[in-house]
């Protein structure tokens, strides 16, 4: 599905035709520097574009979809933006499917036509890690490279691509994508050292823009007056469900004033089914929740609780930093960059009686406004929107 940012569109011979109007009282300009002064200002409009492809909300909500909508909203106030969407259901995770295969076709052909029709400044992709992801950013990158000689910028939003690059297969197409891209944005400076590592001799080619958030607002002051715990994100076995709803059924049942609160969108009925069955007075299973609804839920809620066995950097968790609202987390991807070394309430992945022994801590901590005043200041210090849009800009100017 592809989408235009602009309703107004340039052509050669509309600014052709602004130039030739411009009425120089000095006779000695003639018609050759008229149609230089059209040439420049054509490269001034026409060149002054971005072709994205990824995937974007309403149709795809998770921190990865957040993320590169903030980034196309910055980048349109430099840029006209064209967007090739990527529509992939939650249904569909992890599958490879007929539907799949014909969205990513229809996306090929609409960045063949456009990179026909258009020159671009940029073109502007996530790099997908899975098997038929990392085919797809191979062929997207090498048809727009071989339509269109400007260069392209990766992002890469997850934070176990050392693991994935294992597979000879995807090692072989991540060396091919590297030595065909401009630039390449990671999340975090650990995560730039790993990658030049491996790509020792494109060390140069490696920028550092953390995550943050679109929507940038403080609701008030963090009361701890309620026990309710929260898990916010889509409800998939990689976000460790599972092992929260099995550790909070067995730490409620000796302790019925604390509750959990979870929301987001199932990815198969088999999995709603088992989620469902964790239904009790004190776990409340509930679908997504988004805007100001979720802020809310965030700014009332005891802590949240991401147990994710692969991340990023989760936006859910600036979403919280930004309230003030403290969490308990598990150590992967660059979860330790985000809220400091020095956290008390990050676990190892997979682990139940490490959470549950977090959550018990957390319970029964004095310090939960120091907490609170400690996450909110470094989100505005460290990952606010103003330093994003400031990296992000350089990196395409």
């Amino acid at each position: 599905m592809a989408e235009h940012s602009l309703a107004k569109r340039y052509d050669k011979s509309s600014i052709r035709m602004v130039a030739l109007d411009l009425r120089f009282k000095n006779s000695f300009i003639n018609r050759f520097w008229s149609d230089c002064i059209s040439d420049l200002c054509y490269c001034l409009f026409m060149n002054n574009k971005i072709l994205f492809y990824g995937e974007l909300p309403p149709a795809t909500v998770h921190g990865i979809s957040l993320s590169n909508q903030l980034n196309i909203d910055i980048l349109n106030c430099k840029y006209d933006i064209l967007i090739i969407k990527e529509q992939v259901d939650l249904q569909q995770h992890a599958r490879l499917s007929l539907v799949k295969l014909i969205n990513f076709a229809r996306c090929l052909l609409t960045l063949t036509k456009y990179s026909l029709d258009n020159n671009f400044s940029y073109f502007y992709l996530n790099l997908s890690m899975s098997t038929f992801g990392i085919m797809k950013s191979f062929l997207m990158v090498v048809s727009f490279r071989l339509l269109n000689s400007s260069p392209v910028i990766l992002h890469m939003h997850r934070g176990d691509f050392l693991k994935f690059y294992k597979n000879r297969f995807n090692k072989i197409l991540s060396n091919m994508i590297f030595k065909l891209v401009a630039k390449v944005i990671v999340l975090s400076q650990r995560q730039k050292d790993e990658i030049e590592r491996l790509f020792h001799n494109r060390i140069n080619i490696i920028e550092v823009i953390e995550n943050s958030l679109s929507d940038e607002f403080f609701i008030g002051k963090k009361q701890f007056t309620n026990m309710n715990f929260l898990y916010i994100s889509n409800y998939i076995m990689e976000k460790g469900i599972i092992d929260l709803l099995e550790t909070f059924k067995l730490i409620s049942t000796n302790n019925p004033l604390i509750k959990l609160e979870c929301y987001g969108s199932f990815s198969n009925n088999d999995l709603k089914k088992l989620i469902s069955s964790y239904r009790s007075n004190n776990i409340a299973i509930n679908n997504q929740i988004l805007g100001m609804d979720k802020f809310k839920k965030l700014h009332e809620c005891y802590c949240l609780i991401l147990p994710s066995l692969n991340e990023g950097q989760p936006i859910i968790l600036l979403e919280a930093m930004s309230q003030g609202t403290p969490v308990i987390t598990t150590d992967v991807g660059y979860i330790r960059e985000l809220l400091g070394d020095d956290y008390p309430y990050i676990y190892n992945p997979g682990n139940k009686q490490e959470l549950a022994q977090m959550i018990t801590s957390y319970i029964e901590a004095r310090d939960k406004n120091e907490i609170s005043n400690y996450l909110r200041i470094r989100y505005y210090q460290l990952f606010c929107k103003e330093k994003h849009a400031i990296k992000l800009l350089e990196i395409f100017s």
